[in-house]
């Protein structure tokens, strides 16, 4: 596993909660002879939150599934927490529920008489909810009005926290500092990668999970938290007061960092080539994007490669200013929700206008990201090098605009699609979104699953032997599909050269959790972006030559 990003502690809430879904293997209805306890009592408030949260699926998923559905799934997950057998005729009786009189009814009667050893209240419930989650297609999550607003602050780059990544040591039985993010308070109090946790506020960490930890360092801009950090191979600890704070990190990179700050964009002294590497779309990026433009132009760069490889986006808003920033006129896309289709359209003026531009691009690139990709493409804007984007290997898991929506009263938020994005004239990003109907509960997987990427990759070698590598797919007008890559190129998005490390039938590897080029990139180590450099450098060329006739 490469080192967390700058995304890994708010990408931490969504891990956890989708890791928590996968749950033991389903019981068989009838007789078992499994050890018993007494349950603990029905929550007096669970038909309200489970009418409640299936309210709101209901309204705002794309394609949601029936009501029945989402309790039946929950229930059967409570059975498998409980460890005692699923009641026979489940599914029968869950389908006659209609009002919220007959959903009460049926949790009382259907909350478990026993349990395989003694639980808490909470877990039953926890598990029951969590359960209905899972039936609602392309994953869903609940989070606490905590964690929600926490989720909100890394969606507008304003998270208030002392700014490290957390992960256990499982040795030491700790919690671990995987990252640190420069120039946060942590950072400047002298916090080192690797330190164990040994203690917060004086408490002993020994034993703390990942999550009890975070859920202490967390506070209010302004207030202190010390902490005792020791690294591995030293017997000495440190202790520190950190006072929380804000710290913007970037969202958009350059080639190396530079001592004094910033970055270094331009790839050489030779050619007038900028690189810029996407790792995150936030609020803040169109405004990062506009002051790179701007160090892009004092130093001569002409033409540009931006790298959104590894990039994955959920949100809607970001991306369409975004969009708007790079083009000039002209549609950016279509979002099909609950409540119908909206198009976005670009305004005039644009960043780097008269500019040659490469978009590289691969597997992990998804959701807004691929999106982003398909407008560039569409629009004539870019050319696009590299791997299909994940919506073209998975159709069902990309291409998919995901929001927090507050649950009842405001406690809890539940994370769910609720649209679906479409190419500027319709075209499908991603497969249709459909309901469940088959009665089985659909696991939430982590983004940054390997093994689901390996049967990304696996695909993908599949559908690069179908054309000839690191060559142009030939389009007879803007909107053709290239024919060679058959029934794949309906969905996601097919760059204009198909690039493999070694022939036909072979990419190179994907490293989920480091978008881009894991250290810093060069043409020649890095293929996608030395035939970009190509290919700008020809476009570079005969600008000059057509200018000098």
């Amino acid at each position: 596993m490469n080192r967390p990003t700058r995304k890994s502690l708010a990408s931490f809430i969504a891990f956890t909660m989708a890791a928590a879904f996968h749950l033991p293997a389903t019981i068989a209805d009838g007789p078992s002879s499994i050890p018993s306890v007494p349950s603990p009592k029905v929550p007096p408030d669970l038909a309200k939150r489970v009418q409640a949260t299936t309210d709101v699926v209901l309204e705002h998923h794309i394609a949601p599934p029936a009501r029945q559905q989402m309790v039946l799934s929950g229930i059967r997950a409570m059975y498998q927490v409980a460890g005692v057998p699923v009641p026979s005729g489940l599914g029968r009786r869950a389908s006659a529920v209609a009002t919220p009189e007959q959903l009460a009814a049926f949790l009382a009667e259907t909350w478990p008489k026993s349990v395989a050893k003694p639980i808490a209240t909470g877990e039953l419930e926890e598990a029951l909810l969590r359960g209905l989650c899972e039936s609602v297609p392309a994953g869903a999550f609940l989070s606490t009005e905590k964690e929600s607003k926490v989720a909100e602050q890394f969606a507008g780059n304003r998270y208030v926290g002392i700014h490290i990544a957390l992960g256990m040591d499982d040795q030491e039985k700790r919690p671990k500092i995987f990252d640190v993010f420069e120039g946060g308070p942590a950072d400047r109090a002298g916090v080192k990668k690797d330190d164990l946790l040994e203690q917060i506020d004086g408490v002993d960490t020994k034993g703390m999970d990942v999550r009890q930890a975070v859920d202490r360092l967390r506070g209010a801009e302004g207030t202190d938290v010390t902490i005792k950090v020791r690294q591995p191979k030293e017997s000495k600890s440190r202790t520190m007061t950190i006072t929380r704070g804000r710290h913007v990190h970037a969202t958009i990179t350059g080639i190396r960092k530079r001592s004094p700050g910033g970055w270094d964009v331009r790839l050489n002294d030779a050619d007038p080539i900028g690189y810029l590497r996407i790792s995150e779309i936030s609020v803040s990026t169109p405004h990062e994007l506009l002051k790179l433009a701007r160090q892009l132009e004092s130093e001569g760069v002409r033409a540009l490669v931006l790298d959104l490889r590894g990039l994955r986006g959920d949100s809607l808003h970001p991306a369409v200013l975004l969009a708007d920033r790079l083009l000039d006129r002209g549609p950016i896309g279509r979002v099909r929700t609950a409540r119908g289709e909206t198009t976005y359209q670009a305004d005039p003026d644009a960043l780097f206008r008269g500019w040659p531009m490469a978009v590289l691009i691969d597997l992990a690139t998804s959701g807004t990201a691929e999106w982003l990709a398909a407008t560039l493409q569409d629009n004539h804007r870019a050319i696009l090098i590299g791997e299909p984007t994940r919506s073209a290997i998975a159709p069902s898991s990309g291409a998919l605009v995901r929001s927090t929506i507050p649950v009842g009263d405001g406690a809890w938020s539940i994370t769910l699609a609720t649209g679906q994005l479409e190419r500027g004239d319709g075209r499908p990003l991603g497969g249709e979104v459909e309901a469940a109907r088959d009665g089985q509960r659909r696991l939430v997987v982590a983004p940054a699953n390997l093994d689901e990427l390996e049967r990304f990759q696996k695909a993908y070698r599949d559908l690069i032997a179908q054309t000839t590598q690191n060559q142009p797919i030939k389009r007879t007008d803007a909107h053709a599909k290239p024919s060679a890559l058959g029934e794949h190129s309906r969905t996601g998005v097919t760059p204009d050269y198909l690039i493999g490390e070694k022939g036909p039938g072979s990419a190179r590897p994907v490293q989920p959790a480091s978008p881009g080029p894991s250290r810093e990139p060069t043409a020649p180590a890095d293929e996608p972006l030395g035939k970009a450099v190509e290919l700008l450098r020809q476009s570079l060329h005969k600008s000059v030559s057509l200018g000098s006739e």
